[in-house]
This record gives structure tokens, C-alpha cells and sequence, in this order.
């Protein structure tokens, strides 16, 4: 039987859920809150593109990370970019 796919990476507090996040280096990794309108993906789609061919995204839900539920501001403020 094939193994399930992965969802995003994400904590739970409560009654909330955020997103685990890098904004930049890799050096911390922060927590993005889900937007409370549409809002950005968990992975730019770049990323998913089957040319890449990455084994570890084959393992990941295409459609949980592209979901567009997550702010573009972490808790603290900062910027989330793509890396």
C-alpha cells in the first residue's frame, strides 16, 4: 500500500493554525497565521514544477501547499518569501 502524502508543515495552538515557515537564510524558522481572507500559498508553485523532479516534493500534497490560506507576515512581522 502506498505511504500517504505529506500536508504542509504546520503547528497547532488552540484554535489556531500556522504555518512553519523560513523568511530568509534558514537560520530560524518562524510561525505565519492563516489569513483571514485568501492569501498566499505555503510553496510557490515554482517549486512544483515536475521538470524539477525533487523526491521529497513528490512526497507532499500538491493541493495543501498551493492552498492560498496563509498571511504574508509572520507573527512577528517579517516578510515571507519564497526561497
Amino acid at each position: 500500500m502506498p505511504e500517504a502524502l505529506h500536508g504542509v508543515n504546520i503547528i497547532k495552538a488552540g484554535d489556531m493554525t500556522f504555518l512553519l515557515s523560513e523568511v530568509g537564510g534558514g537560520t530560524a524558522v518562524h510561525l505565519t497565521p492563516e489569513a483571514p481572507v485568501a492569501g498566499r500559498e505555503a510553496v510557490e508553485e515554482f517549486w512544483l514544477d515536475n521538470e524539477r523532479d525533487v523526491p521529497t516534493v513528490r512526497n507532499y500534497d500538491r493541493t495543501a501547499l498551493l492552498e492560498r490560506r496563509w498571511s504574508a507576515r509572520t507573527l512577528c512581522g517579517r516578510v515571507v518569501r519564497w526561497s
